[in-house]
């Protein structure tokens, strides 16, 4: 499983490069899932919000 989170311009540059490094050509490659992340903590520092991760 890879997790990646990037800000929205960059998406389909990131979608891009996934697909095509991980395309074998045939069935069950994988699938790529976007979302929009609204809220995240760092657990350590007990920061919040998408700009401080």
């Amino acid at each position: 499983m890879i997790i990646c989170v990037a800000d929205d311009p960059k998406v389909d540059e990131i979608i891009n490069a996934i697909a095509n490094v991980a395309c074998t050509g045939t069935k069950g490659d994988g699938k790529v899932f976007v979302t929009e992340v609204v809220d995240a903590l760092d657990i350590c520092t007990k920061k919040r919000g998408t700009m401080d991760i």
